[in-house]
């Protein structure tokens, strides 16, 4: 027998979400959505009961994700069928739904910026099954929304229970590494979005390039939201470039590494062992608050220490500690500009503070720049730096001077008020190659 053209079409130009409106997450992360069509037989729609089968498939539907009864493959038809009534051609179904007759879907498939496939088959009781078309398309509205930064998002990460094939949306689908999260963040930004880092130690170098927020919005990593310098101990999110404490070999260059980016803030972070820079921001504009390096940078000039900003960025660091690292404590460069507000450098290899290259930078009080290897503060090459009134803090014990300025650079003094430059090596300042101070 010839069989009969089955046809189908969609109630309604629909979009079913994987994530929101008209689905259900229970606890374990399983999803279910409501699905409504209408079938027609010869062009008449069907009445009566009849047997449906199911599957979600990838976004090129040459993979099965789900199907109802967990036999389907390769975008083949399932062997179990469900029974639904049909009236006037319409029906209505609760995919995924064990109530139902079918298997549970776990919400993770739905891990995907591009649309997947919903494929039905249809018996009218007369001519077999046929598969009905087209396939209907399956977005992660929440998904979607975060790309076209539609609204304020945060991303979960959990080092220890996160899975990168997890949508990071909940704290229970948490990715698992920082570098997971920045991928599904879009290039543009008009919303607030949070990567939220549970507490651990990620091994590993987290690279944001292109993202760029606008006025007023921001990409914000944050790590542990209650450390601050007084507390005497290390943030309790770490990103570090070694492999293992027990011997700690630095086997990647950055904790953070920005390039060409807009709005990007770090909060909370400890940034240690990494080969280069602990957060290295350029080409760009990128705050760093209450965050901490120790042990990074290199033996040489270019190992560049704690904090970095250059190539024609603009950063702000408040509340930071940059100590122990290898060259320096924090470092403005190339074309850059910098406030730089309650922040300390410590027993650094090199410089506790340095800026070269056409840098200007502004330093507010309090500031710490103390038994470092180098000078306390140096800036050099047609740079200006300045302690904004009424200045406070200390730059003593270091190996050189106190504050060194070289090759044609500016040092704007003001009021110094408390400030303590004592104790330095080779003197307290230090004016060279057509510089000068006010």
């Amino acid at each position: 027998m010839k069989f009969k053209q089955l046809f189908f079409q969609m109630l309604l130009a629909w979009t079913v979400l994987g994530l929101g409106v008209n689905t259900s997450i229970a606890a374990d992360d399983l999803v279910t959505f409501d699905y409504q069509g209408r079938v027609k037989v010869n062009g008449s729609p069907f009445n009566g009961t009849g047997q449906f089968k199911f599957s979600i498939l990838n976004t090129s539907a040459s993979a099965t994700l789900w199907s109802n009864d967990g036999t389907g493959t390769g975008g083949t038809e399932p062997s179990s069928s469900i029974p639904l009534s049909v009236s006037d051609g319409i029906f209505d179904v609760m995919i995924g739904d064990p109530a139902a007759g079918m298997q549970s879907i776990n919400s993770s498939i739905f891990n995907s910026p591009t649309p997947l496939k919903l494929r039905t088959w249809f018996n009218d009781g007369v001519n077999g099954f046929q598969k009905l078309n087209p396939d209907s398309n399956l977005a992660n509205i929440t998904l979607v929304t975060l790309r076209t930064g539609g609204q304020d998002f945060i991303i979960y990460v959990n080092g220890t229970t996160g899975n990168d094939s997890n949508n990071g949306l909940t704290t229970n689908t948490a990715k698992k590494t920082i570098q997971a999260a920045v991928n599904i963040v879009p290039p543009r930004l008009n919303s607030n979005v949070t990567i939220d880092i549970a507490d651990g130690v990620y091994r590993e170098e987290v690279n944001v390039n292109g993202i760029s927020a606008i006025r007023g919005k921001a990409l914000t990593f944050l790590g542990d939201e209650t450390w601050s310098m007084a507390t005497g101990s290390n943030p309790t999110v770490r990103i570090t470039g070694t492999d293992s404490d027990v011997s700690p070999v630095k086997t990647r260059l950055f904790g953070i590494y920005a390039d060409q980016c807009s709005g990007v803030t770090v909060r909370g972070i400890y940034f240690n062992y990494c080969a280069t820079a602990g957060f290295w921001g350029q080409n760009g504009s990128y705050t760093v608050l209450n965050s901490k390096a120790t042990n990074c940078g290199g033996t040489s000039f270019d190992g560049d220490g704690g904090f970095v900003c250059e190539h024609q960025s603009k950063a702000i660091f408040t509340n930071c500690d940059a100590r122990q690292n290898q060259t320096r404590g924090f470092f403005v460069a190339v074309n850059s500009r910098a406030d730089i507000t309650s922040c300390s450098a410590i027993s650094n290899t090199g410089d506790g503070f340095q800026f070269i290259g056409q840098a200007s930078v502004r330093m507010w009080p309090p500031l710490v720049s103390t038994n470092n290897g180098g000078n306390g503060i140096s800036g050099g090459s047609f740079t200006d730096f300045s302690f904004q009134p009424p200045f406070s803090g200390s730059t003593s014990n270091n190996a050189s001077y106190g504050v060194s300025v070289s090759y044609n650079s500016f040092v704007h003094y003001y009021s110094l008020g408390g400030f303590t430059n004592t104790g330095n090596a080779l003197g307290t300042l230090q004016l060279i190659y057509g510089s000068s101070s006010y």
